[in-house]
């Protein structure tokens, strides 16, 4: 058992938090999820749109696949 917590940015309040197990394909979507949120939630976030854009085809089965091809027409 495992436990990943993600903040977007630094001494902020805890964003993401699952615990247990996650298998590789979950997690990498999970990690490229936040990735892109918090380039995102930058003034400028021209790299949002091209980690959305990888989740959602690399990850097109996740259940973050949505929420990326949402925010990635958000980010354009």
């Amino acid at each position: 058992m495992g436990t990943l917590s993600a903040c977007t940015e630094r001494k902020s309040k805890e964003r993401i938090r699952a615990a247990g197990h996650l298998d590789p394909e979950k997690l990498i979507a999970l990690i490229l999820s936040g990735r892109a949120m918090a380039k995102f939630n930058q003034p400028v976030h021209p790299a949002a749109d091209i980690l959305f854009e990888q989740l959602s085809s690399t990850y097109s089965k996740s259940a973050l696949t949505p929420e990326a091809i949402f925010m990635q027409g958000v980010a354009s």
